[in-house]
């Protein structure tokens, strides 16, 4: 961007400051005829900077090849955030030398947020499908005029809230024994809308919870003292406003 259009009614440029934009007689290996927009940078001679206008087209240069965003996700451009769960946005951007682009997140056209990343739970959003952007800006100083806007890039999503449904069940019960405490550990459902609380069962017999039937927080595991001797079968609910979700797998203990 050593050449600049003079046009109809501009006049040439006769100062020799150094970096002050204008029209200075000469470019393109042409003696008269062209003109450059400094009155000397690196683009004529070794030595000089850019100066600001050569630097600004360069850059803008760059971003028709390269866009400031590397990765979203979901990968998806339709998202359903599970009933009762949440679903995070993300995006990466370009690691600059001198400063990182700014995220702009809007939900139906409002900004909302700022940040790589959002968290978006189904109990905030209103009924229906909407959409979600993630606005990617290059701030730089060094670019003044973007009119094709090529510092910037957007990330859109389709997003709805799915229906709340009772938590699939827990896996991977173990209860353990140790003198008169009963130690239970298991792991939370894989999928499905998140527990809110976890329901512990204890019954005489396999099925049974006739000894038993207790909210027990959210942390899956529970430490259970004073308890009798005996044989005990027992199994963890997850449980929501929906309701509570089927049983894990039966764990039967020994407390002597």
């Amino acid at each position: 961007m050593d050449v600049v259009d003079r046009g109809v009614h501009a006049a040439a440029t006769t100062t020799t400051t150094a970096a002050l934009p204008g029209l200075y007689l000469g470019a393109d290996y042409c003696p008269t005829g062209k003109y450059r927009p400094t009155y000397n940078s690196k683009m004529r001679s070794l030595g000089f900077p850019y100066e600001q206008i050569n630097t600004e087209q360069m850059i803008k240069r760059v971003y028709n090849f390269a866009a400031p965003l590397d990765n979203a996700s979901p990968s998806g451009t339709s998202v359903t955030v599970p009933g009762g769960g949440s679903t995070t946005f993300q995006v990466t951007v370009p690691s600059l030398a001198t400063h990182t682009p700014t995220v702009t997140w809007l939900f139906d056209g409002a900004s909302v947020a700022t940040g790589s990343s959002l968290v978006v739970p189904a109990s905030a959003l209103p009924s229906g499908s909407h959409t979600l952007q993630a606005v990617i800006q290059d701030t730089t100083a060094m670019v003044r005029n973007d009119p094709s806007r090529v510092l910037r890039a957007t990330r859109s999503w389709t997003v709805s809230g799915g229906s709340l449904s009772a938590p699939d069940a827990p896996s991977s019960l173990i209860a353990t024994s140790s003198g008169s405490s009963v130690t239970l550990t298991w792991t939370a459902p894989a999928s499905g809308p998140a527990p809110s609380e976890y329901v512990i069962e204890a019954g005489t017999a396999t099925g049974l919870s006739n000894l038993a039937n207790t909210e027990v927080g959210s942390t899956p595991s529970y430490v259970a003292t004073g308890i009798g001797a005996g044989t005990y079968f027992v199994r963890v609910r997850a449980k929501n406003s929906c309701g509570v979700g089927s049983p894990s797998n039966e764990s039967v203990v020994t407390v002597r």
